[in-house]
């Protein structure tokens, strides 16, 4: 898939701090240089929050997922370490 093209040219310098440096793989002049990391933590206009849009059909499908999965607190489902505890592991050793 292609890049967004008003990311395509841009080097994001992440690694701030000691070592930080330039060299051929961050200095070509096809590509906007960006080090600053006010300019590169909201690059797409956003508040820079992880985010995500859903469509209706998707909200829909992730409130089916949502019942079907949660936890009933007055449940005492046996767990993986009580049916291990039940005696038949002793017994076969």
């Amino acid at each position: 898939m292609p890049g967004k093209p008003e990311f395509a040219d841009v080097y994001v310098n992440a690694s701030q701090g000691e070592g930080d440096m330039r060299g051929p793989w961050n200095s070509d002049d096809n590509f906007r240089y960006v080090s600053k990391a006010e300019e590169f933590l909201a690059m797409d206009g956003a508040d820079g929050k992880p985010s995500v849009q859903l469509t209706a059909q998707e909200k829909q499908i992730l409130q089916a997922l949502k019942q079907r999965t949660r936890s009933n607190p007055q449940g005492n489902s046996k767990t993986g370490g009580d049916l291990g505890m039940d005696g038949s592991a002793a017994q076969r050793m």
